[in-house]
This record gives structure tokens, C-alpha cells and sequence, in this order.
């Protein structure tokens, strides 16, 4: 399986993995942070970024994902990096320690924990998100020029949308509706 990714800096292994609907640029505020002392490896999950769909035949669950994550490491020659995630990047954080898969793991906001009033929510989210992400790109570009306008826009990805640059905006919005893992 191809995995689209962006690898920068010397030292020990760390893999960063986005949450759902996203792509591996969602690290580029911390990226050459962490390069500085680790060789970081962010990824495009399947499905998501510029990472295609686990083949037709394949079930895209948690174990594929980890089978896939293991590949991955194998290809690269990464034995049992670190690593870290958001959101659905967090829970399979999560499962590739449980699966010792890597030497530790961070989560940030991983999925998996919810009620089942709060799964409903985070899919209603993450359908209005989808959604909300077809609007043209000059139309986003004309709302996101206004602090409160952008935090509506984009407050529920990001904690401070208004420190991003808006074709960073846009390409997000761009990359979430075209994710097949998202839709």
C-alpha cells in the first residue's frame, strides 16, 4: 500500500498521524519543532490526504491499520518508532502500543471514547464539516477574513484557526472533501 508522507530531521523515530479527515500537513506547526531532535515521519493515513484506500477487497478497520502502520514501519526500516496522534491518528496511537508496535505512544483527543450521545455528535460534526468543506474556495477565503467567521468555520479542527494562513484553510477543506476515508 502506498502511504503518502513527509519525513524531516535526525535521531530517534517519531511517526505523527492526523485525525479523521485531515492529512499530514495538520503537523506543520510543530513539524521542524520535533525535527530538531527526532527524524519525524508525519503521514496521510489511508483514505486520507494524498494516501489511497486500503484495496476494494481489503476491510478498512482497526487491525488493517495496524497491518498497514506495520508495513509501513518495516518498509522504512523503523522497527518500533514513537509515536503520536490526534483524534483518530490518537486511537491508533493507542492500538499500535497495545499491539507493541512501537515504543510509546501519545494520544491527543483520541476517538474511541465516547458515549453514544457524544458518538452522534462527532459524526453530526464531522458530516457538517464534509459538507460545510464543498463551499468554494473564494467563498471560504471571503468568510475566513472575519476572527469569528473562521472560528465558526473552522473552530471544531483547530483551537486557533486564526494563526493559520487561509489557503492552509482551504487546502483543508479541499483535502476533507476529497478523502474517500472521510466520506
Amino acid at each position: 500500500m502506498d502511504i503518502v508522507f513527509e519525513r524531516r530531521g535526525t535521531g530517534p523515530p517519531l511517526v505523527l498521524l492526523h485525525g479523521i479527515g485531515h492529512r499530514w500537513q495538520a503537523w506543520e506547526p510543530v513539524f521542524d519543532l520535533l525535527a530538531a531532535e527526532r527524524d519525524v515521519i508525519a503521514i496521510d493515513l489511508p483514505g486520507f490526504g494524498a494516501s489511497p484506500l486500503p484495496p476494494p477487497e481489503t476491510t478498512y478497520d482497526i487491525g488493517t491499520a495496524m497491518g498497514i502502520l506495520g508495513a509501513f514501519f518495516a518498509e522504512l526500516s523503523l522497527g518500533r518508532p514513537h509515536i503520536a496522534g490526534n483524534s483518530l491518528g490518537g486511537l491508533f496511537a493507542l492500538e499500535a502500543a497495545d499491539r507493541g508496535l512501537v515504543s510509546s505512544a501519545t494520544a491527543l483527543s483520541p476517538a474511541g471514547f465516547f458515549t453514544s450521545l457524544e458518538l452522534r455528535y462527532a459524526t453530526t460534526t464531522l458530516r457538517a464539516s464534509w459538507f460545510a468543506a464543498g463551499v468554494p474556495a473564494p467563498l471560504i477565503r471571503l468568510l475566513a477574513r472575519d476572527p469569528r467567521r473562521r472560528k465558526l468555520l473552522f473552530g471544531h479542527i483547530y483551537g486557533r484557526p486564526e494563526q493559520l494562513d487561509v489557503e492552509t484553510l482551504i487546502a483543508d477543506a479541499k483535502a476533507l472533501r476529497a478523502a474517500p476515508g472521510a466520506a
